[in-house]
């Protein structure tokens, strides 16, 4: 809190461009089950209109609605959201409460052409316009309107202030020192959750648009995000983003490093903090989250944070050398491949400061991955790789394995979806510092999770 504190009052006071932010976060169907519920529809619609110049709510669109085609809400879902069968049994399905909220939209003089560029729609991430309303939309048969597909991300806007990207709702909250009120998960408590982070830096941040449905897949030039997900690496990532920013200058690539940090105990986040310092907040970016909480859920949350249109996965405790990323942007250029991979198995390829055991080991789990999966692809167990931003995304949102399976999975769902994939020769090298993550308990995973991707393609 020191952290955000000191550098949130160093801002200077800004004037808002925009006249109104519409504050909106959906709530959606869902369920515990393995499989994703397919389709989520959104239940609750809450939206608050929010004056930048007076700092105050002007105005309130509240619904709940009726789901159509998973009508029966899961125990699970009213756990989350506490919104229970009765709360829309009696309510409209989307096509209705979507038409409800653009004459209310209407209604408060949004939807003049003088007001076009006045207001913007503001969200706890990416989630509610890029994804879930356009699902929404398809399912329903509705075009998503043309205010609807550009948004500003508070998480990033709070970010810009405080220089840490917030993991969730209340990490956002505690980054500017605001109380959380009501309940989490319920849209309209959300919706003022966010209202109260925006007004607590509606004079020290600019708010503008950081998201855009259509924009987000006409980009240009290509740029890089490569995400370094850390635990306990104090002593390897300064030296790892040294030579990633090396490698990248010298290339001539567009490119910025993400740190997701599961709050590492040994000062990680003070190591990245300084590096921020050094190449600056458009290069070296920290994603500070409250604990260790997985792998896919610390991409996932990385991603939010990415602007590039490619995504580089790597590990950060120096095993994945940086000098091979151009080597992997280039293989992409070359066939315009969704997917490129390291291999520690083809010509070209291999392992350095490992003991005779635990080749055979990884080897031995390679192969046993490659006999029952058949992806044809030569090291599954591996980890460094070039995405398309879209493509990852739809694979973590289809991934269902944790730790160490997690990287096979994405494999084995990216073949399924028939993605292209490509390889390139990689040396993988024991870290420098530290120890090594994986155990007796991984190995364990790791064979529960290959056995049930197995039963899932028969």
């Amino acid at each position: 809190m020191a952290f955000a504190r000191r550098f949130g009052s160093s801002v200077k006071k800004v004037v808002q461009k925009l006249k109104y932010l519409l504050i909106l976060d959906f709530e959606a169907t869902c369920h515990q089950d393995l499989k994703p519920l397919e389709p989520q529809e959104i239940i609750e619609f809450p939206c608050l209109k929010l004056s930048t110049e007076l700092a105050k709510v002007e105005s309130t669109f509240h619904r709940y609605v009726r789901p159509v085609f998973n009508p029966i809400l899961t125990p699970f879902c009213t756990s989350l959201t506490g919104i229970i069968q009765e709360m829309v049994d009696d309510e409209s399905p989307f096509e209705e409460v979507f038409r409800q909220f653009q004459s209310w939209l209407d209604n408060e003089g949004l939807l003049k052409d003088e007001m076009v560029d006045k207001w913007a729609f503001v969200t706890c991430g990416d989630w509610d316009l890029n994804i879930m309303l356009p699902k929404q939309c398809s399912v329903s048969k509705l075009e998503v309107p043309p205010y609807m597909k550009q948004w500003i991300n508070l998480k990033k806007i709070v970010y810009r202030h405080v220089f840490v990207y917030p993991a969730g709702m209340m990490h956002m909250l505690d980054l500017v020192n605001v109380s959380h009120r009501g309940r989490i998960h319920c849209g309209i408590d959300d919706c003022m959750n966010i209202c109260e982070v925006a007004k607590a830096i509606l004079d020290k941040q600019l708010f503008e648009i950081t998201g855009s449905y259509d924009l987000s897949t006409q980009m240009s030039e290509d740029k890089y995000s490569i995400l370094l997900p850390t635990y306990n690496e104090r002593q390897n990532i300064a030296i790892c983003v040294w030579l990633i920013v090396k490698y990248m200058t010298e290339n001539g690539f567009d490119f910025e490093v993400i740190v997701i940090d599961d709050n590492s105990p040994d000062g990680t986040q003070e190591v990245v903090k300084k590096l921020i310092d050094v190449y600056g907040p458009e290069k070296v970016k920290l994603l500070g989250r409250p604990q260790k909480l997985g792998l896919g859920t610390a991409y996932m949350a990385g991603l939010q944070l990415a602007c590039g249109n490619f995504v580089l996965l790597m590990d950060s405790d120096l095993s994945h050398h940086p000098k091979y990323i151009a080597d992997f942007i280039k293989k992409q250029q070359s066939g315009n491949f969704d997917i490129v991979t390291g291999s520690r198995v083809i010509p070209g390829g291999g392992v350095a400061g490992w003991t005779l055991t635990r080749k055979m080991v990884s080897r031995g789990a390679n192969l046993l991955a490659q006999l029952l999966l058949q992806t044809n692809v030569s090291d599954l167990t591996g980890s460094f790789r070039l995405y398309r931003k879209q493509v990852l995304e739809r694979l973590i949102q289809s991934c269902l394995s944790k730790g160490y399976v997690f990287q096979m999975e994405m494999i084995f769902r990216a073949r399924r979806m028939h993605y292209s994939i490509a390889e390139v020769p990689i040396v993988f090298v024991d870290r420098f510092y530290g120890e090594s993550k994986l155990g007796g308990q991984e190995i364990i995973s790791y064979l529960r999770g290959l056995i049930s991707l197995f039963i899932l393609d028969l």
